[in-house]
């Protein structure tokens, strides 16, 4: 779905990466990423992550987008 990556700058805004050739029309990408900005701020994340968007997550429901981002977001950032 997406992919998470923490930003080496430290305290730096979250980045959102969609790729045109993906998302064709602004609006879809513009939704994405506000839903995506609520979400992580939501989940505590209001900085210091970059978010890369694969093709299909337009589908998704606002609840299915957090969830999602939720379960990213525990594989990124947990040590093992």
């Amino acid at each position: 779905m997406f992919f998470f990556k923490k930003n080496v700058s430290g305290t730096s805004p979250n980045v959102f990466i969609i790729k045109k050739k993906d998302y064709s029309l602004a609006v879809i990408r513009n939704k994405l990423k506000r839903r995506m900005k609520n979400a992580l701020g939501e989940l505590g994340f209001s900085s210091g992550v970059v978010v890369f968007f694969k093709p299909g997550l337009e589908k998704l429901s606002y609840s299915e987008l957090k969830r999602g981002a939720e379960e990213g977001l525990k594989k990124a950032f947990t040590k093992t």
